[in-house]
């Protein structure tokens, strides 16, 4: 199991692996991508991405369900500066912001009226359920866990029911698939008061 890595870990491996296309990574993360845009409801004005990386998934969401207004977060210099220079033509914010501190960082505002995509990112932060609280209550999460181990993943999930398990005290969920070596869901999140964490 590696450990929490600061952005600058992120930036370096970004500058040595640039994506061109989302549909460049192998055809697992092009299956999982595309599960995931599928997921999102029929009229869905707005998706906010948290840990959006160099804009992939927002390039996928524009040629496989415009028109739509996206936001994407991400603490990675290099990745909202990829993510900024894709080119896109649906209106897209990718902002750069820690979301360890979102909540707490002047200026920064979460919408309460979006789809909120947690693909990629949990199992990078230590802190997981912080970003599960950044989701305003009663609003669809499509959220992707792996089952595999990396040197920024500080956990992963080798059943299901781990999954439910850790996060089901949030998110009420609905539905979910495996695809490869993700468990991909789409849930809605909880009130506060009764989460169990």
């Amino acid at each position: 199991m590696g450990r929490e890595q600061p952005a600058s870990y992120y930036d370096q491996n970004l500058k040595k692996n640039p994506r061109a296309s989302w549909r460049d990574y192998r055809k697992p993360r092009v299956r999982l991508y595309t599960h995931a845009a599928g997921l999102l409801p029929k009229e869905c004005p707005l998706v906010v991405d948290l840990g959006c990386g160099p804009g992939l998934f927002a390039q996928c969401l524009e040629e496989l369900n415009p028109p739509m207004m996206y936001m994407g977060v991400d603490f990675s210099r290099v990745a909202i500066k990829q993510a900024r220079a894709r080119g896109l033509t649906m209106p897209a914010d990718f902002v750069l912001g820690d979301l360890s501190a979102l909540d707490t960082e002047p200026g920064q505002h979460i919408p309460t009226e979006a789809v909120f995509i947690i693909m990629e990112t949990l199992e990078h932060i230590t802190d997981d359920h912080h970003i599960l609280n950044l989701v305003p209550e009663g609003c669809q999460v499509i959220v992707s866990v792996p089952q595999f181990d990396d040197p920024g993943h500080v956990r992963q999930f080798t059943r299901w029911e781990d999954v439910v398990e850790r996060y089901s005290g949030q998110l009420e969920i609905s539905e979910h698939t495996q695809i490869w070596k993700w468990f991909i869901f789409k849930a809605i999140r909880k009130p506060h008061e009764k989460e169990k964490i």
